[in-house]
């Protein structure tokens, strides 16, 4: 079975392999802090208020400020934008050898943490975009198209560490062993005309459906779909893209910069479908970091109903 570190070599993306690394060694360390949770009392809230106005978990924090350390130390980030951050983050000045910019949810999930539920950390990368010429306070950010977005992945801490990663050639699935990843058996990922008929939505926010949503569910419903909900993005698309169905995100919360396009390029790269109302999901381009929209996805029998 092969290991993370002969499949990225194969990439032949020395640079994004290098951001990965990062990537997989602070989910290492996030893992054992989130396996100790119950002593260390992460999960109680901190002090401050992310974008959103929510507060965070202690735990939510730690991740962010190890993901952007080993991020920045790899001296090939130019941009990390992050949903515990209110404004992006520039690391350093601009040299020739940042290569790449990096958004990240540092710990989607954290609100099941008391009842050892799935989290996991959700990171897309794009090319350095985009900062006009001129002094670095004149320079003006323009956030990156979808389309744009090279690489992206989720580590997932439930009973197993699991790296799940695309190039945009397929979707790739990794278990950390202990001491390696290495391929799971089910990888690589692709979505089929035989997957299970599950559909993935939170029935008590359904006051705030439109009618079209309402319908389909019912019809669902009829056809004998099982209904599969945890709460946790991460959580719930890994069971979709592992098994099929659909994942339905109706109102406006989940993060387009880094959650939704990250997820969507996984799930396009196994033969799958997102859509942001009647938008796919990756021709869009994100208007502020913390821009949140609806989201549907999942194989294309299934999703083809809300397109």
């Amino acid at each position: 079975m092969k290991r993370l570190d002969v499949f990225l070599k194969e990439q032949k993306k020395p640079e994004l392999s290098i951001i990965i690394g990062e990537f997989v060694k602070s989910g290492k360390e996030i893992y054992k802090q989130l396996q100790n949770i119950g002593i260390n009392g992460y999960y109680s809230e901190s002090d401050e208020k992310n974008a959103s106005g929510d507060s965070p978990k202690k735990i939510d924090i730690y991740a962010h400020d190890l993901l952007v350390e080993n991020l920045k130390s790899t001296s090939l980030v130019s941009i990390i934008g992050s949903e515990e951050s209110k404004e992006l983050i520039k690391c350093g000045d601009f040299i020739s050898n940042k290569v790449y910019d990096v958004y990240f949810d540092p710990l989607d999930g954290s609100s099941n943490l008391e009842c050892s539920g799935g989290t996991g950390t959700i990171f897309g990368i794009f090319p350095s975009s985009s900062l006009s010429c001129g002094d670095e306070e004149e320079r003006e950010y323009k956030f990156p198209k979808g389309r744009d977005i090279v690489c992206s992945g989720y580590l997932y801490y439930s009973s197993s560490l699991i790296l799940t990663i695309t190039f945009g050639n397929g979707t790739f699935v990794f278990t950390f062993d202990g001491e390696h990843f290495v391929e799971n058996i089910k990888s690589p990922l692709v979505f089929t005309d035989k997957c299970q008929r599950i559909y993935s939505v939170n029935e008590g926010s359904k006051d705030k459906w439109n009618d079209i949503l309402r319908e389909q569910i019912e019809v669902f419903k009829k056809e004998n779909y099982t209904l599969r909900y945890i709460g946790s993005m991460v959580a719930d698309v890994h069971r979709t893209l592992l098994y099929g169905g659909v994942f339905i995100h109706p109102t406006k919360k989940l993060r387009l910069l880094y959650e939704c396009i990250p997820i969507s390029f996984l799930v396009e790269n196994c033969e799958g479908v997102s859509y942001s109302d009647a938008t796919k999901v990756l021709d869009l381009t994100p208007e502020s970091l913390h821009q949140k929209v609806p989201i549907v996805l999942g194989c294309k029998r299934d999703v083809y109903y809300f397109s």
